[in-house]
């Protein structure tokens, strides 16, 4: 895998051109480029006792632990141990890297600001993403990294401080 990007910024806006996408069960989700980092082949992870639900563990990369959330369990509510085919998406989010394990990741596409709509408010205000997207007969789910990584109980600070 090895996708490096650089451009980061803090907070996603829908006028990202580029998204990167990837599975997580079924599902596609995308997040803008300018937030990930680099996306790597699964790795080892160090686990952390009594951890909230959804958290993976540490990642050591490159001497920098990095706190690690499982999309899977968190997204589809699906536990399984980690498997050699599932990649890491490194994110920036509030000045920090964190790793978001998915099923895979897909591709690069290129959305128009037109073809992206809020979701649907029968959901409520505590879906992870902030809009739906339709590319290439797909529907895609733009993650809202404050809402996923922050929106609710769980606290990487306290893991990983």
């Amino acid at each position: 895998m090895g996708l490096f990007v650089s451009n980061l910024s803090e907070k996603q806006t829908v006028m990202s051109r580029q998204w990167v996408v990837f599975r997580v069960a079924e599902q596609e989700y995308a997040l803008g480029v300018d937030q990930v980092v680099e996306v790597l082949r699964m790795a080892s992870l160090t686990p952390v006792a009594e951890s909230p639900a959804g958290f993976a563990g540490i990642l050591n990369l490159r001497g920098q632990a990095v706190p690690v959330l499982d999309l899977v369990q968190r997204l589809a509510a699906i536990r399984k141990p980690a498997d050699p085919d599932q990649a890491i998406v490194i994110v920036a989010h509030q000045g920090r890297l964190v790793g978001l394990v998915v099923d895979a990741v897909d591709e690069v596409v290129d959305l128009d600001d037109s073809s992206i709509r809020p979701p649907d408010r029968l959901l409520g205000d505590r879906t992870p993403y902030f809009g739906v997207a339709r590319w290439d007969q797909r529907v895609l789910l733009l993650l809202d990294l404050d809402r996923l990584i922050i929106g609710d109980a769980l606290s990487i600070e306290s893991i990983t401080s």
